[in-house]
């Protein structure tokens, strides 16, 4: 129940700047362990509890990752790196990567259940850095943006005007969200791995319209919700704009699987989503 929950985590982004503007405040956002980022007033982070590895582990990680980018050489290079993004990130050649970043970082041989957990951890610190590329890439894309506009001014074309929307790019020359996907986790790998460190009593936060509508095409219903009932799950009852809808299902379920795993039993427990979207009541 709403009333047995505490305060909101978003999600899928785990960096605020690319979380909407309004809604940095209300929510905290998950630091995997990627030192101490300055909080500002109306920032906070979840920092998960006793993580499986310490900061010194997490930059040797980041670092093995940072080398296999650069041993990119060939179109087919670039797409095994890619692989490892996607939905396989743990299978095949990316697993074996895996194994031996999660062997380097901890001396001797961790359980089982242990080095899932590093593994888990260290696809949030991957994809941490990620969405720093993809700040970057929205910085160049903006930059682009407004360097067009400039030309068009000094050609004396209007916004609206005909020629200048067939002779400059635009919004649609640069197709962010397919490039910006290139360069991040995807959002099952991402949620998998968020709540082997988020308590059951932590509910998600989210406002993409995209990943609701998957859920409710798997036949996951969401209800909206009256904001008033939901004041306890936000920060300072900071509760965002818009409309509102929750539900509560298996972790598994709505990392879109349909069963069990047994070698991630964090899924099994039930887990609260909140939604800011345009969905109909």
């Amino acid at each position: 129940m709403l009333f047995n929950l505490d305060v909101a985590v978003f999600f899928p982004s785990l960096r605020p700047e690319l979380a909407p503007a309004d809604v940095r405040g209300a929510a905290l956002f998950l630091n995997p362990g990627i030192g101490s980022p300055l909080e500002e007033e109306t920032v906070r982070f979840f920092r998960p509890v006793d993580p499986p590895m310490d900061p010194a582990a997490v930059r040797m990680a980041l670092a093995q990752f940072e080398s296999l980018g650069e041993g990119v050489k060939t179109p087919r290079d670039l797409e095994t790196l890619r692989s490892m993004l996607r939905s396989d990130f743990y299978s095949e050649t990316s697993s074996v990567i895996m194994a031996e970043l999660t062997d380097r970082m901890i001396p001797g041989r961790p359980e089982a259940s242990r080095k899932r957990l590093i593994k888990a951890q260290t696809l949030l610190c991957l994809a941490w850095v990620l969405e720093e590329r993809v700040m970057e890439l929205r910085g160049l894309s903006d930059g682009l943006e407004k360097t067009w506009n400039a030309f068009g001014e000094t050609l004396g074309l209007d916004e609206d005007d005909a020629v200048r929307e067939s002779a400059l790019p635009g919004e649609g020359f640069t197709p962010r969200v397919a490039f910006e996907n290139d360069f991040r986790i995807p959002w099952t790998a991402v949620l998998e791995a968020m709540l082997a460190f988020l308590p059951p009593d932590r509910p998600l936060f989210l406002t993409d319209a995209t990943i609701a509508e998957t859920w409710m095409d798997r036949g996951l219903g969401l209800e909206q919700t009256d904001p008033a009932s939901l004041e306890r799950v936000f920060r300072d009852a900071a509760v965002p704009s818009g409309l509102l809808h929750v539900g509560t299902y298996p972790g598994y379920r709505l990392a879109l699987s349909n069963r069990p795993s047994a070698d991630k039993p964090w899924l099994d427990a039930p887990r609260t989503v909140i939604v800011r979207s345009p969905l109909e009541a």
